[in-house]
């Protein structure tokens, strides 16, 4: 992005009158955007605007050498070098349209900001119009940006990195002014500079989603086959592609909900089977074919959802919907004209008695999800490219700049397709999510029962193999026989297939009849299809039964997890209205401690090869905290600052020497910071001087018990809490419990950890991409003083990156925050408390890893202390024991909180720890 000739200023703005807009008629408007300041104070309105003179006779006063015109942001680096006494800022503008107001209002927000202002600064405005920029002096900062961040009359100071108001009104507890702004830089300095939006005052976290209580009338289950066509293409120094995909073929199947008639689906000729087709040499355009044919398929959804059957009420019902009180879904009490009958659209049939604002909600889905198990990663690649086949809009939410979360393509004006993951959902393979379904009478494989016969089904339960890397051209398709068992064999992972997976091959090739490869790779990828949908339909069913959430409406299970807490625990969290407190809030974020204490150390019992009995007596422990974030998230947890029940802290900590050799294995309040020698911030254990350091008040309580210091407290946020998350944590653990199969254990479990996930998301590091099919829109982000840089797909379709300027926070960062806080207590309590306690000085902790212990203790039999001591045994889960071992309890299975033997009893001979994360 450059500046170039005059562009007038949009009226909204110049009516601030606290600019001033060279008007210049060469590329130079970043020179006479630097010489208006000399020119502002001495000349009247009329002629200050105006290049002339006035202006070059200032020229001398700075060295513009190198500096090219028009001049992009990049140069204004080597203006500063060329004069050590200048810094200059660069603001950008952005559009907003604010209804009922007739004319656009405009937001300033921060492009380049420099670190530390010197004596001779500038503040400049970055202004654009179509494929002009231009830059204008700031003369005002405060009158520029006051309307957009406060109402405050009086005197008022902003940062600008952030634009965080600071007023001069004198507060009992809290600076103001200047001084407030300058402790309020030493955190923001931390963080690039940006526009934060924040909710409003009051504004809160509540489930509002109740059109994801309804299940989702139409999903699609999708997948591609590919040629990997060999290859030796160099790409980079070290990098040689050594294969190239090209789309095969690709199935389909269009799940309609129960609840649709079927008399809709015939009259919409929506395609009732599985879709399969395959290209050939002729044919290649396998993944433009796919796009067109969901396309249509969407359309006709999107028409059969604009169905209206008035409703019908069968007897009993209007009786039922009388006596209705309260609204069925959000429990507010009905009053009035407030109560409404509420029906299936596609059917007339009435659900329940709604209030009209839950009612107005349970519209129509306005998208048809398209689910492909590794989207991301694969077949997206296919068919992103195929997307600019017209203007229409494509959103996308963007993982990375190659990788996508999700993608939708509007089909009209309010109807979207959306390409799901569900790996995002379910983050195993569909071979062993399938096997998880497996039971004698395969009931659980409804879609592909319907496909096939009963005698079919022990053969295609289950997920196949296929020759990938074999089918390296159109030609093998037609190959008569079934490759050789070598021909399975991958060279990405490096592993073949096994003898039982081969003859299985064979006996499907066989069963079905299969008279070429063709016919065995549409079969392959009829079952795959069919596998992921019976996979996800019982994700959904299971997700209705527990949370009452079609899974189908998001994109993600944290958004799920979110979500399904919100709704279970009917809690309202209040969301941070302050910048400056989300910005300590994000400055009291600690992960998990990992710290290697202890090198090296060798165990010696009767137990460990080479027991030497002349020797004392040692022993290697491996203890890992069960669902550590699971039982920190069920503590009383903040929502909301009514009462001032718990409060954070940002203190100056002293650690008194004379502890430093009991606290050395593990000191108290672990700090962020760059180690000697490194330039990577690291969390580390020190016995340092803490300053600003901000802490849980729980944490805090717990390091002044154990013999700390605070030496000063400059500020206190204050909260009410209740461990009003603990029933939702508790459903999830009991689901845990009676989970049938691995991927539900595991699914439950990460259902809490979620949640803190969700609370933690990182807005910042959020990356703005737009897929851009129109060349009028292209030049229009191109010309965005956000722009990065564009990646070309084809001549219909680009990815620009944008630069994330102006970011939304509206997440309840306070609850991660305090999870990673609370979380800490319990492991240092356990230290402390319980074995250093009992073992005193015979004990050492070698390595520790967030949520897990390792320890060298001196002792006979660390199982008969666990025995013989109920200090000990009580906080322990010994249920993964042998059940005939004399430490062995079942009541604390997998109950968050307790410790376990991470190595079921099993004898550590020996440790070692180089670093953190690399210990053996």
């Amino acid at each position: 992005m450059t500046g170039s000739s005059y562009i007038e200023l949009p009226a909204y703005i110049d009516r601030k009158r606290g600019t001033i807009n060279p008007q210049n008629n060469d590329q130079q408007c970043f020179k006479w955007a630097i010489l208006a300041r000399h020119v502002a104070d001495n000349l009247s309105d009329k002629y200050k605007y105006c290049v002339g003179k006035n202006y070059t006779q200032h020229e001398a006063k700075y060295n513009f050498d190198d500096i090219s015109f028009p001049t992009p942001l990049s140069d204004i680096s080597k203006f500063e070098k060329n004069n050590p006494n200048v810094t200059v800022n660069v603001y950008g503008l952005d559009k907003k349209f604010q209804p009922p107001r007739k004319y656009p209002t405009y937001e300033v927000y921060p492009l380049r900001v420099v670190d530390e202002e010197k004596t001779n600064h500038f503040d400049l405005l970055l202004v654009t119009d179509g494929d002009n920029s231009h830059y204008v002096y700031i003369s005002n900062f405060s009158r520029l940006v006051r309307a957009q961040k406060t109402r405050h009359t009086g005197s008022v100071v902003f940062c600008k990195r952030c634009f965080t108001s600071f007023d001069d009104r004198r507060h009992k507890f809290k600076l103001s002014g200047q001084e407030a702004l300058d402790q309020h830089k030493l955190i923001c300095g931390a963080h690039k500079p940006i526009l934060p939006e924040m909710p409003k005052e009051g504004d809160c976290a509540e489930f509002k989603a109740w059109k994801n209580t309804v299940r989702h009338p139409f999903v699609i289950y999708a997948d591609f086959e590919a040629i990997l066509t060999k290859t030796e293409e160099a790409r980079g120094g070290s990098t040689t592609i050594t294969q190239k995909h090209e789309a095969m073929s690709y199935g389909f199947l269009v799940k309609a909900s129960d609840d649709v008639p079927a008399e809709l689906l015939l009259q919409h000729q929506i395609p009732a089977g599985m879709v399969i087709y395959r290209g050939s040499e002729d044919r290649t355009d396998v993944a433009r074919h796919f796009v067109e044919a969901i396309v249509e398929v969407a359309q006709k959804i999107e028409n059969l959802t604009k169905t209206n059957i008035p409703l019908k009420m069968a007897e009993g019902e209007e009786k039922t919907h009388q006596e209705c009180i309260k609204c069925n879904l959000c429990k507010c009490i009905l009053v009035g004209g407030d109560k409404v009958r509420d029906h299936d659209h596609l059917t007339g049939k009435f659900r329940q008695t709604l209030c009209s604002r839950c009612n107005l909600e349970l519209q129509q889905p306005k998208f048809v999800p398209v689910f492909f198990h590794n989207l991301t990663n694969y077949d997206s690649h296919f068919i992103i490219p195929e997307l600019g086949y017209d203007t229409k809009t494509i959103n996308v939410i963007p993982n990375s700049e190659e990788k996508y979360i999700s993608f939708s393509k509007y089909i009209s004006s309010t109807f979207t397709v959306r390409f799901i993951d569900t790996f995002r959902f379910m983050a195993s393979s569909l071979s062993s999510l399938a096997e998880n379904l497996l039971t004698p009478e395969h009931e659980k494989f409804r879609e592909t029962a319907k496909h096939f016969v009963t005698g079919d089904m022990p053969l295609v339960a289950r997920k196949g193999v296929y020759p990938y890397e074999y089918t390296d051209s159109w030609e093998r398709l037609e190959d008569t026989r079934l490759p050789s068992k070598r021909s399975f064999y991958s060279t990405l992972t490096e592993t073949g297939i096994k003898e039982s997976e081969f003859d299985h091959a064979k006996e499907v090739w066989s069963h079905f009849n299969c008279r070429t490869l063709g016919d065995y790779s549409d079969l392959y990828l009829k079952i795959d299809v069919l596998l992921l949908a019976d996979v996800f339909e019982n994700f959904r069913d299971l997700c209705m039964k527990t949370y009452n959430l079609d899974a189908a409406h998001y994109f993600t299970a944290p958004g799920l997890s979110f979500d399904a807490m919100l709704k279970f625990t009917g809690q309202k969290l209040q969301l941070l209205h302050d910048y400056d407190m989300l910005l300590m809030f994000e400055n009291g974020i600690r992960g998990g401690l990992v710290q290697a204490s202890k090198r090296y150390a060798t165990a010696n019992n009767v137990k460990t090869p080479g027991y030497d009995e002349t020797k004392e007596k040692s022993w290697i422990i491996y203890q890992d905290c069960n669902n550590l974030y699971g039982w920190a998230i069920s503590q009383y947890m903040p929502y909301d600052d009514t009462s001032p029940i718990g409060r954070v802290y940002e203190v100056d900590v002293s650690y008194p020497r004379h502890l430093h050799n009991g606290h050395n294995d593990l000191p108290f309040l672990p700090q962020n910071s760059v180690p000697r020698g490194s330039k990577v911030r690291k969390l580390m254990a020190t016995f340092e001087k803490k300053e600003n350091y901000i802490v849980h008040y729980r944490n805090l309580q717990q390091a002044i018990k154990n013999g700390l210091i605070v030496e000063k407290v400059h500020r206190v946020i204050q909260f009410n809490q209740s461990d009003w998350l603990a029933k939702y944590i508790d459903l999830n653990t009991e689901m845990r419990k009676k989970a049938r199969n691995a991927f539900e254990k595991d699914f439950f479990k990460f259902m809490n950890n979620a949640v803190f996930g969700k609370t933690m998301e990182s807005k910042r590091k959020q990356l703005k991409i737009e897929l851009v099919s129109c060349e009028r829109r292209l030049q229009k982000c191109i010309n965005k003083t956000t722009f990065k840089h564009c990646t070309n797909y084809n001549e219909n379709l680009n990815a620009v990156a944008l630069e994330n300027k102006i970011i939304k926070f509206d997440k309840p960062i306070y609850i991660g925050f305090s999870v990673l806080d609370i979380s800490k207590t319990l492991m240092y309590d356990y230290h402390y408390n319980v074995m250093q306690k009992h073992y005193r000085d015979k004990i050492k902790l070698m390595y520790t890893d967030t949520d897990s212990l390792i320890y060298h203790i001196k002792t006979t039999d660390f199982y008969e202390d666990l025995a013989a001591n109920h200090s000990l045994l009580d906080r322990m889960d010994t249920a993964n024991l042998p059940s005939d071992h004399p430490c062995y309890v079942a009541v604390r299975k997998k109950e968050p909180g307790y410790f376990s033997d991470e190595v079921d009893a099993d004898i550590i001979p020996e440790f070692c720890a180089l670093r953190a994360k690399l210990r053996f």
